[in-house]
């Protein structure tokens, strides 16, 4: 980045985008933006991968952008290129990464599914912020993309719940193609298609009192423009009965007809009836009057990201809370033990809070140990006996906002580990992990194996702790006056692993817990 400019190319389903943008006087101004069309979606959900052709027509539109950012004294290592669901669900997106290393220099970074949506909730908090109003309300949050849908649940200034499904406008439309022509009701089919899918999602939704709608979305701009929008510090204010008098419209027409009225391109018609179809069977689901939607796509978060560092921290911080709220509330949806996972949460944080300095842990390692000791048990739910392999399944097929899969399967393999013996890290789910990745799960897992161990009984029979580290030795020193013959060897059989981890020494110190007549 150079005096606070940075260049973004996002090589999306239909085109290629090109954003350059400065920041001034505390501002971000956009120097320059330019789109181009490429079907790549289309090849993508409906052959599996992308043509020759089409993987030479962007590496050519790649060079030309990358020229474009050398007018602005922008080198090629210094612009960031991601991808999206057409990339990321395409079989041959190997030959593309390589296609674009040798012919433009560059590395595509193919952005998971789960970390577009985060920057996407990144952007609705960042518009929460500008209407003090919405953060004491309930608000669904959606967004909808070429390949994939998110929903999200707001409430009280937390996400608490989060759903992904890989259906997006794009998607759905190919999807659906062959029988669309048979049929004059296409939105009914729309509608049929997603039913399985909001009826799962009313389950964990409230039944009354979501006051807001909020979404986000590349054709939200067009359809907000053709229901009268209203702006209000740069975001779009669409009344319920101008959107639903829009829809009715549109499902009324064929593609060709969306051509002709609103002079629009071929690809935007196609995809606009199951946007729209989308955002009305979500918008059912309210009691909204209006729909709030800010005009950012995931690249604006990265580029907020880049240029406002204290902001960005501030953000990632709310951004975790919801993660830890939304991990309870997965707990409860599995019938999880509330009182002994907030005894291994509670201890795990003290000892990893005495222990960070000194081994180097991030705060995204914190977050790992804490999710891992509330969802360690989930799997109890299905069966008692190895209860540990159906924690690591919900686990790793679980949404949780701020994680991305990566991060998720980091958490399922402590969860995996903490009940059995940990492997060579060359071997089993570890095997084809990085290293650095291995030594955070087993560092954590080390940590999570001495708190669970200290309640085996279920019972919190110890109270009061205290934590003391020095020399290379970790005291934890405890109040109980229950028997905790059961707690205390299950201690002695879990601390070697710990002990070999950390190159440590753990003792457990116990006293009477004094209580008043």
């Amino acid at each position: 980045m150079a005096n606070n400019i940075i260049s973004i190319i996002k090589i999306g389903s239909n085109m290629l985008n090109l954003k350059i943008t400065q920041k001034l006087n505390n501002k971000i101004e956009v120097l320059e933006e330019i789109e181009h069309p490429v079907g790549i979606g289309k090849d993508t959900f409906s052959k599996g991968k992308i043509s020759f052709e089409k993987i030479n027509k962007i590496c050519e539109i790649v060079n030309k952008f990358i020229d474009i950012a050398k007018d602005y004294n922008i080198n090629k290592d210094k612009i960031i290129i991601v991808a999206t669901s057409a990339i990321r669900e395409s079989s041959n997106k190997e030959f593309l990464l390589d296609q674009l290393r040798i012919k433009s220099g560059v590395t595509l970074d193919i952005i998971d599914d789960s970390e577009e949506k985060l920057h996407n909730y990144k952007n609705i908090y960042r518009t929460i912020e500008k209407f003090p109003k919405l953060k004491k309300e309930t608000s669904l949050i959606a967004y909808i993309s070429s390949g994939s849908l998110g929903v999200a649940l707001y409430q009280n200034e937390k996400i608490i719940f989060t759903q992904n499904i890989l259906i997006g406008s794009l998607k759905l439309n190919e999807i659906l193609s062959e029988l669309k022509p048979n049929s004059e009701k296409y939105h009914i089919m729309i509608n049929d298609y997603l039913h399985n899918f909001i009826i799962t999602l009313k389950k964990f939704l409230p039944t009354k009192d979501i006051n807001n709608f909020i979404i986000t979305g590349r054709n939200m701009k067009f359809i907000a423009k053709e229901c009268k929008a209203t702006i209000n510090d740069n975001t779009y204010i669409i009344s319920r009965k101008e959107f639903i008098n829009f829809y009715d419209i549109v499902k009324e027409n064929s593609s060709y007809e969306l051509i002709k009225t609103y002079n629009i391109r071929e690809d935007k018609s196609q995809i606009l009836l199951p946007s729209i179809g989308i955002y009305k069977i979500l918008l059912d689901l309210t009691s909204a009057n209006h729909i709030i939607f800010p005009p950012l796509e995931f690249i604006d978060s990265i580029i907020y990201d880049e240029l406002y560092e204290s902001e960005k921290n501030i953000l990632v911080k709310k951004i975790y809370n919801s993660t830890i709220e939304t991990s309870r509330k997965i707990g409860e949806k599995y019938l999880y033990n509330e009182e002994h996972a907030s005894f291994v949460e509670n201890l795990s944080l003290k000892i990893f809070d005495k222990l960070k300095d000194i081994h180097f842990f991030s705060e995204k390692d914190r977050i790992f140990l804490q999710v891992a000791s509330i969802l360690h048990d989930v799997g109890k739910f299905i069966n008692i006996k190895n209860h540990y392999e159906h924690s690591y399944n919900i686990i790793k097929n679980t949404d949780i906002i701020g994680l991305s899969i990566s991060d998720m399967n980091i958490i399922a393999n402590i969860v995996y580990y903490h009940s059995q013996d940990f492997p060579n890290i060359n071997k089993g789910n570890l095997k084809n992990l990085e290293i650095y990745d291995k030594i955070v799960i087993a560092k954590l897992l080390a940590i999570l194996r001495i708190s669970d161990s200290l309640d085996k009984s279920h019972k919190q029979n110890f109270k009061n702790f205290k934590l003391d580290y020095k020399n290379s030795e970790l005291n934890i020193t405890v109040k109980t006056n229950e028997n905790t013959s059961i707690d205390e060897w299950n201690f002695n059989k879990r601390k070697e692993f710990t002990m070999e981890v950390f190159g440590i020494k753990i003792n457990l110190r116990k006293k009477k817990l004094f209580k008043l007549d």
